[in-house]
């Protein structure tokens, strides 16, 4: 008989129950928060299906069956969530957009997603239980179940996105309709040229090259700290934003990074100026990847090929067995 294993959750997850508690006893929330809230629940399940596949991935490949289709699709559909998976970043005024639609379509949207939630959660221990029996047994039954309950994972996955999503186009047509004005694509634009900058000092540090920065100055006054970054941004200084960023970690208030970590620099950054932009013109607003499709497409499509390569392994088992 195995051990009993407790189910453990992170703090991301336990925050998230709190909120969904919070909301059917009838507790005020800020959509902002909600949004923000969202936004790391999203891409902390996106990381847990990656890590988890990608570790399958390696035991299935150490395990000594060939299961070489079934490892590449799996391979090819964790790839793809991490290359596309990034959730949208959210800033508005919550006062602009208020409404009894949007609230209703949050309030809905919430509810599906928490079943979702606790669902996928079931399906992750699953798959490491699965996992955790084909380190210790290795045959090809093991091999099945890893790949089944992987599949169920991402699947439940895939019906989690998609609630997410349409939460995301409710707050998009909510803003439209008040007539804000989408500032978007310049978020998205910045994201990219600092995740550029960013790819450019790692590769100099791998090489011995440090990026050339400047030395570090004290650090400033917490309401001098916004501006000086906003100021750094607006003049396209990515390096040294980057630089000023990791410098003054743990000097940002928490709802300026309240989707990222600490650790997470671009996120934070992008975070402090979006914050800066919608209290200097409450009629914005930043939706960015403003719905999960590619993400969504992208999982739909690597599914189909996952189910094919565990229909293809299970009938090459079936046929060795009637052989045998």
């Amino acid at each position: 008989m195995s051990s009993f294993r407790p189910i453990t959750r992170d703090e991301t997850e336990e925050a998230w129950r709190q909120h969904i508690q919070g909301l059917l006893a009838h507790v005020p929330t800020s959509p902002l928060n909600l949004f923000h809230l969202l936004h790391r629940v999203i891409k902390d399940v996106l990381r847990k299906s990656v890590c988890l596949t990608r570790e399958s991935c390696h035991y299935l490949s150490e395990s000594g069956v060939s299961a070489d289709q079934l490892i590449q699709q799996l391979a090819s559909l964790t790839d793809t969530l991490a290359l596309h998976g990034d959730p949208p970043l959210v800033w508005f005024s919550p006062e602009r957009v208020a409404g009894p639609r949007l609230a209703e379509s949050l309030r809905f949207g919430m509810l599906e997603l928490k079943e979702h939630l606790d669902t996928f959660l079931d399906r992750k221990d699953h798959a490491a239980e699965c996992m955790d029996s084909l380190k210790a047994v290795g045959n090809k039954e093991s091999v099945l179940d890893v790949g089944r309950s992987l599949y169920k994972l991402h699947f439940q996955l895939l019906l989690l996105l998609e609630s997410a999503n349409k939460m995301f186009t409710a707050l998009c047509s909510t803003a439209h309709d008040n007539q804000l004005h989408d500032i978007s694509s310049e978020v998205a634009q910045m994201r990219q040229s600092l995740s550029h900058a960013q790819e450019e000092g790692l590769e100099s540090s791998d090489q011995g090259t440090p990026t050339p920065t400047a030395s570090p100055s004290p650090s400033p006054l917490p309401d001098q700290t916004e501006a000086t970054l906003v100021e750094l941004l607006q003049d396209t200084q990515w390096h040294s934003a980057l630089h000023f960023a990791h410098h003054n970690r743990g000097m940002w208030p928490s709802e300026l990074i309240a989707m990222g970590c600490e650790e997470d620099d671009i996120t934070n950054i992008l975070s402090v100026y979006c914050y800066h932009l919608v209290r200097e013109k409450p009629d914005v607003f930043v939706v960015t990847e403003q719905d999960l499709g590619q993400v969504l497409t992208g999982l739909m499509e690597g599914l189909y090929q996952v189910l094919g390569a565990i229909k293809s392994f299970d009938t090459k088992v079936q046929d060795q067995r009637k052989a045998n």
